[in-house]
């Protein structure tokens, strides 16, 4: 359970990334945001660095606290259901795209985002790590699975990732809803605007 108020030297993890591994905070200020109490936390990660985060909008949980893989659904907090992290997913269900990405009830704007979030996953050894671990929900997922299981895994992945862009991005072209792309494509950094532009040119 997330656990207010939040205090310096807290270890933590984000329930959204948990690829960014465990986190000291810093700093914790209570905010209100939206009339609802929340804290603006400094969070020092241990593979992402220092970062600013608002409690209304990201789900911070103990650092003990299992997160649910992917593939199993989260409770509230972000947290894996009661018995969750004892189940990691089979590769296949690894090497899958986010629900988000298809979902039925989304909209190709939803599908665009969702899709375009996973475009923090290079095309490197720390990218693949930190999948794994987000995908998995296990600190250590080459424990488990094996590294050259992982590498198919994540090659598979990247393939699917980057034609699910393409039919979104043509879908939205043949549509006429080009400001839906222009709008997406406006909140890229520079390191995945490259990305999409390549994962784009491939056939």
């Amino acid at each position: 359970m997330t656990r207010t108020p939040f205090n310096k030297g807290d270890k933590v993890r984000h329930a959204g990334r948990p690829e960014w591994g465990v986190g000291v905070i810093d700093a914790a200020v209570a905010i209100t945001q939206d009339g609802r109490a929340a804290h603006r936390l400094t969070i020092m990660f241990q593979n992402a660095g220092r970062k600013t985060i608002n409690t209304a909008f990201a789900q911070v949980v103990d650092a003990d606290t299992p997160i649910a893989p992917r593939h199993v659904p989260a409770d509230e907090d972000g947290a894996a259901p009661s018995g969750a992290d004892a189940a990691p997913p089979t590769i296949d269900e690894l090497a899958t795209l986010p629900e988000s990405t298809t979902d039925k009830l989304g909209t190709p704007r939803s599908h665009l985002l969702a899709t375009l979030d996973q475009f923090r996953f290079d095309n490197t050894p720390r990218g693949m790590i930190d999948w794994s671990v987000a995908q998995s929900g296990l600190v250590d997922p080459i424990a488990h699975y094996g590294r050259e299981e992982l590498d198919r895994a994540f090659a598979r992945f990247l393939r699917d990732r980057d034609k699910r862009l393409r039919d979104i991005v043509y879908g939205l072209e043949r549509s006429g809803q080009v400001d839906v792309l222009r709008e997406a494509i406006a909140k890229l950094d520079d390191r995945h605007k490259a990305a999409m532009r390549e994962a784009l040119a491939r056939k």
